[in-house]
């Protein structure tokens, strides 16, 4: 190749040529364009050299087709920023940068099975926006951009979604039944999803993809999934099971979802999609409410696993207090404070369990059995909050107020986004007789949680009690509207309009709370709270 001003000279031949070097010359309209075209092409080509252009060309053209078939990647950043709000907003709530305050992370919605197994299903979706830290949220965030963008370009922005959620659900069910004494939460059993998804398109759909980008592709995808299980499973406190829960959700999900990039080719069987889709979704679901229902055919399954465990490792701490749980779930509370009895004689400083069983006797009425395990936790660890709030309410149902205020400050100092703690100590102060620092821990219950029918009904209570009948029937009203059932709500509001005068109203109301709970009366007089 020549260049002389504006012209390009050009001289090409084959190995097969026999006629000898061809020629060509090239005008370009300006200097500036025959300089651009010396640049781009090369003074001598060789076959790797052209190899090297059409796999450049190859690229270029998967590149626009991945633009045609998905022109605007809109899932990957909004999931990005959802995560990310969260985050900031949870670490503002008391979560810190570091997020090492697990109470919060449950009471906004963590994994955790106690709670996700006896109603609270949702924290099976909530969970997988939810971040441990900073480091946590910057690792998840970085593998989701470096796959997500691709990914949702490949299957399109409404199938990557529903591949996202369902792999995200799938990792949450895997990590219920494998870690029940974990709090879980983040988004990296979705992430795996995405993975997943991605692996199954490199391999059903290869034909859609340049060889030189699957090949790199496919490596980096393997590599990224291998190193990132084999970490999960050394690293303490790695929720590995939400992992390859999540894998396994993607990899189902891309192989009902991967499609041709060609438009018109991604519109075949769309019903015979849909079909396994929907059956995919409902085995997803089925599964999801075998998990969160007790007595269901997971947790029986769990106790023949813990106790295979148990049996091949008599000494195994963690193992008793794991089947624990799952007799707790079935009903069954001598047994798990039987398992827990095991698991504290064979690690004495092991105070979660220490606080679970004092939960567990509690729950039975033995509250002196319960405060002495308290008293052991703490002594343990004297910055646990749950054994210094669950002391405080142990001794409230002692009617031993002080030592509760004394437990639930302590309660407080340690986490001061506990709605529940607030809303306790206000039932002893509002016992001990000082109706306005009680009323002040209920506006904090109340503004920590708005939706807490408790705390709204004691202070309405508390606000009777100091003859502000006004303000107690608006609190009995708001009461009402979150607890219409609440027999308590009903009849308080009942005896606050009889001392307002309205005797028609207050009969209504009373007539309500009877035909919920026949003997309301006993109960308001005997001060139970909501």
């Amino acid at each position: 190749m020549e260049r002389a001003g504006r012209t390009i000279e050009l001289q090409t031949k084959h190995r097969s040529d026999k006629t000898g070097p061809r020629s060509y010359q090239i005008e370009a309209e300006t200097d500036e364009d025959a300089a651009a075209i010396e640049t781009a092409l090369p003074a001598v080509t060789t076959a790797e050299s052209i190899r090297a252009i059409e796999e450049r060309r190859e690229l270029r053209e998967f590149d626009k087709r991945l633009r045609r078939a998905t022109p605007h990647v809109v899932i990957t950043p909004t999931l990005i920023c959802i995560n990310v709000a969260i985050f900031v907003v949870m670490a503002f709530a008391g979560g810190g940068i570091l997020g090492s305050n697990l109470g919060l992370y449950v009471r906004w919605g963590a994994d955790f099975a106690p709670l996700t197994t006896h109603g609270e299903s949702w924290r099976l979706f909530t969970s997988v926006f939810l971040h441990f830290g900073i480091l946590h949220l910057l690792l998840n965030m970085w593998a989701l951009y470096g796959a997500g963008v691709l990914t949702e370009r490949l299957y399109g922005s409404i199938c990557f979604g529903g591949i996202y959620v369902f792999a995200g659900l799938a990792g949450s069910i895997v990590s219920v039944i494998w870690h029940p004494s974990m709090v879980s939460a983040g988004a990296s059993g979705a992430i795996f999803g995405v993975y997943g998804a991605l692996l199954i398109y490199l391999v059903a759909r290869h034909e859609s993809i340049p060889r030189k980008a699957l090949s790199d592709l496919r490596n980096s995808t393997l590599w990224f999934v291998v190193y990132a299980l084999i970490s999960g499973f050394q690293a303490e406190g790695s929720d590995n099971a939400a992992h390859v829960g999540g894998f396994v959700g993607g990899c189902l999900q891309g192989l009902v979802s991967a499609r041709p990039l060609d438009r018109r080719r991604r519109s075949e069987s769309p019903r015979r999609r849909l079909v396994v889709a929907t059956l995919l979704a409902s085995t997803l679901f089925t599964a999801a409410w075998l998990v969160t229902h007790p007595l269901h055919a997971v947790t029986r399954f769990l106790l023949h696993d813990f106790a295979a465990r148990i049996w091949s490792d008599p000494t195994d701490a963690r193992g008793f207090a794991m089947r624990a749980v799952a007799f707790k779930k079935q009903g069954d509370i001598e047994r798990a404070i039987h398992d827990y009895d095991e698991a504290i004689r064979l690690d004495p400083q092991y105070v979660v369990a220490l606080n679970n069983r004092g939960n567990l006797f509690g729950d039975r009425g033995d509250y002196d059995s319960a405060i002495r395990d308290y008293d052991q936790a703490i002594r343990l660890d004297p910055s646990f909050t749950n054994a210094f709030y669950n002391r405080g309410r142990a001794y409230l149902q002692k009617g031993n107020n002080d030592e509760a205020v004394k437990d639930l400050d302590r309660s407080i100092q340690l986490d001061p986004t506990d709605p529940d703690a607030f809303n306790n100590r206000g039932l002893a102060h509002q016992r001990i007789g000082d109706a306005d620092r009680a009323i002040q821990d209920f506006d904090q219950a109340v503004r920590l949680n708005p939706r807490s029918a408790q705390a709204i009904g004691n202070r309405a209570r508390t606000y009777a009690n100091k003859g502000d009948y006004e303000q107690a029937i608006q609190d009995y009203t708001a009461t009402i509207r979150l607890a219409p059932r609440s027999a308590l709500a009903h009849y308080g509001r009942g005896v606050a309009k009889m001392k307002k005068g309205d005797t028609e109203g207050a009969n209504a109301d009373i007539a309500a709370a009877r035909a919920i709970t026949a003997d309301v009366a006993e109960e308001f007089a005997r001060g139970d709270p909501f």
